[in-house]
């Protein structure tokens, strides 16, 4: 007969793998407050207040934006432009290691809240062949410029600096990315 599994059981179960899951995701100590943080922060009374966003998962917090009335409205490399159309009001989320780095408000201009057409947000391969090519390069001024997927790897060019130089990319759907080289003639240089 197997003996019951009781609530002190559980969370000891619980606490166990807290304490292991930064040292097996290889990011050394994490506070009790990043563990405590929701990975979808909750909605607040005040739909435009996005401060609960800090830290939160990149993935899952875009569901939170888009249930507050933000769509995302353009992206630089990692920093996406969320525009609320209800309330003409504009944040600017810089995504690093897959979490949600800052948020916050600026002016709706900076949404392109004038009519421009929204770009979509970056998928999870152009997010890391952006991240990839910024520490490659040393160079945070990054910007997609194109796209190609398939189920063998996604090719990405991403356009580096003000003079938006073109770098290829490779990414997988494990998060990795290979292959990047600049496209640049340098010969001409």
């Amino acid at each position: 007969m197997m003996k019951p599994i009781t609530t002190f059981a559980v969370i000891a179960s619980i606490a166990a793998l807290s304490a292991c899951a930064p040292a097996a995701q290889g990011g050394g100590e994490t506070s009790a407050a990043e563990v405590a943080k929701p990975a979808t922060p909750n909605a607040q009374t005040n739909p435009t207040d996005l401060s609960d966003f800090t830290g939160a998962r990149a993935g899952q917090a875009e569901m939170g934006l888009q249930n507050r009335g933000y769509e995302a409205a353009r992206t630089e490399g990692l920093t996406t432009y969320w525009y609320n159309s209800a309330e003409n009001d504009c944040a600017k989320i810089v995504t690093d290691d897959g979490r949600y780095k800052s948020v916050d408000k600026v002016a709706a201009s900076e949404c392109n809240a004038g009519g421009a057409a929204a770009a979509a947000t970056p998928t999870a391969a152009e997010q890391a062949c952006l991240r990839d090519v910024t520490k490659v390069t040393n160079n945070p001024d990054v910007t997609l410029l194109e796209s190609s997927f398939s189920e063998a790897g996604t090719q990405v060019i991403v356009g580096v600096g003000p003079d938006r130089a073109r770098w290829n990319c490779i990414a997988y759907n494990d998060g990795s990315t290979a292959g990047i080289e600049s496209l640049t003639n340098e010969g001409s240089l």
